[in-house]
């Protein structure tokens, strides 16, 4: 019975263009797949979507690991995931302008929804986790960690990922 309600719910969200369980995501030790989501170029560098245990970040692809911010640190992964979009639906919008029901939904960590995110740096545009700012809106105070030269920085002013 739990598993009914469950899977009917999952079902809904996605219909609500909540973002779970829409999302496709692939294996990879250092490929991108055929339709991996650009998050942009780190100098000349270029950035894909990726996760590693359950976190959004960034997939550097010439260096073939997936980037995450985590407690303060800069983590990399050689063993992850390409967020793919086949249909070519995504787009990056300022908060300002997105929807918090059009949002990718990226993972969890520790038990709290993690969203897509990118901050434009002086080296360019680096993919991140948006971590919610309150428990009824998304955007509203929410904040992009992303990893940054071995540290987890944060940003106010970001992009975000949305159907």
């Amino acid at each position: 019975m739990k598993r009914v309600i469950f899977g009917a719910l999952l079902a809904a969200m996605a219909t609500a263009g909540s973002g779970y369980a829409a999302e496709t995501w692939i294996n990879s030790t250092g490929g991108v797949g055929q339709a991996p989501v650009l998050a942009g170029y780190e100098g000349v560098k270029a950035m894909y979507v990726c996760r590693a245990k359950g976190i959004p970040g960034k997939l550097i692809r010439s260096d073939k690991k997936c980037y995450l911010g985590y407690y303060g640190k800069e983590l990399d992964f050689t063993s992850f995931q390409v967020l793919q979009d086949p249909q070519r639906r995504m787009r990056w919008v300022h908060k300002n302008g997105a929807q918090n029901n059009r949002l990718v939904f990226g993972g969890w960590e520790n038990g709290i929804g993690l969203w897509i995110c990118k901050v434009r740096t002086n080296n360019g545009e680096i993919g991140g986790k948006l971590v919610q700012g309150s428990a009824t809106h998304i955007l509203e105070g929410g904040k992009c960690y992303y990893g940054y030269y071995g540290k987890e920085s944060v940003a106010t002013d970001f992009d975000v990922l949305t159907y």
